[in-house]
């Protein structure tokens, strides 16, 4: 078991070299196991972009009505996005033509993301866009049970 425990710590530290901060200071609430004696390595539930705290700190525009930054919020927000593996959220592969509710409970089987998963880092990116939003534009795009596509084609409608 220790020797399982040395080859997984490893294998976190070589594949989330990106991160800024060491595993070791992250809550342990990002990083989850699921241990089965018949697997030789625990099968993580840890995704990037569960490790930002405060979008502000990477987008540090506020999308208004009265200033017209949109295009600049909107590539640094898809930045943002493709840095965190979570651009598949706002812009959807084209050949995708499932409904809301499909495409909420999709598997991305070719990343190995379950439907909990999904459904927990749309959330996410729908929080991120609330966040980095004014209230007079949270107020016009949200809506009960919305996923992070539905509130990008709104704000991309109304810019």
């Amino acid at each position: 078991m220790e020797r399982h425990a040395e080859q997984l710590l490893s294998w976190y530290q070589s594949s989330f070299s990106f991160l800024t901060v060491p595993l070791s200071n992250l809550p342990i609430s990002f990083i989850s196991f699921s241990y089965s004696p018949s697997v030789s390595l625990a099968t993580p539930s840890f995704h990037p972009a569960l490790t930002v705290n405060n979008i502000r700190n990477f987008i540090a525009i506020t999308l208004e009505m009265e200033k017209v930054q949109y295009s600049s919020w909107a590539e640094l927000f898809k930045i943002h996005c493709h840095v965190y593996k979570v651009i598949d959220h706002i812009l959807p592969k084209p050949t995708t033509s499932a409904t809301n509710q499909e495409r909420m409970h999709q598997v991305d089987e070719a990343a190995g993301i379950d439907k909990e998963l999904w459904s927990r880092l749309d959330a996410v990116v729908l929080q991120w866009i609330y966040c980095t939003i004014s209230n007079d534009l949270l107020h016009t795009i949200i809506e009960t049970d919305a996923i992070a596509q539905q509130a990008w084609e709104r704000l991309t409608s109304i810019f």
